[in-house]
């Protein structure tokens, strides 16, 4: 197999394991919203920390807060709209907003590709996500650990996919007597 065709096939396994991660992550999270529904810090800071009552939790607008200084900055509504449609106000734990960049990070260290602008990415989205108020640090950390955890699932899944597609034999496949395909030369 020449090296293009490798590169290629390592590229698709790539963005297979990140379709596949994202698909993880937001079922992940939005199980997890519903079974642990946590305000956001912008909440507590409009309303005081207390229990949320079903009352809250149905009744309560989204809010783009630290966000909306952008807006007001330049003079339109881009993060209140986008925020304004939220789907669920108290999704704070997980921090998806971080999880996505710990999975890119983790599919980039593997790859060896784009690390400097994942690692870039990844903490501009850490200290934003805190910074503007969205996240408390125990919700970024939660995100960087479903982040990197669906990264290395999704990596250990497809890794025995690459050997029954490039016709490789391997462990995997000799132990479920699973055919390794064709065999090159055959």
């Amino acid at each position: 197999m020449t090296a293009e065709k490798e590169s290629n096939r390592s590229r698709a396994l790539t963005l297979r394991s990140a379709s596949i991660g994202f698909f993880i992550l937001n079922t992940l999270g939005y199980i997890t919203y519903y079974l642990y529904p946590a305000a956001p810090p912008w909440y507590a800071d409009l309303n005081g920390l207390h229990p949320l009552s079903s009352h809250a939790v149905a009744h309560t607008v989204p809010n783009a807060a630290g966000a909306l200084a952008f807006d007001q900055w330049v003079g339109l509504e881009i993060f209140s709209k986008m925020y304004g449609m939220s789907a669920d106000v108290f999704g704070a734990v997980p921090s998806l907003h971080i999880a996505y960049p710990a999975l890119i990070l983790t599919l980039a260290l593997r790859t060896r590709r784009g690390v400097g602008i994942s690692l870039v990415y990844f903490v501009g989205m850490v200290f934003s996500a805190i910074y503007l108020n969205h996240h408390y640090i125990f919700d970024a950390l939660w995100g960087v650990i479903y982040g990197v955890a669906v990264g290395q699932i999704c990596e250990r899944l497809l890794s025995g996919a690459s050997f029954v597609l490039s016709g490789k034999k391997s462990g995997l496949s000799k132990k479920r007597g699973v055919s390794p395909g064709p065999q090159a030369g055959t």
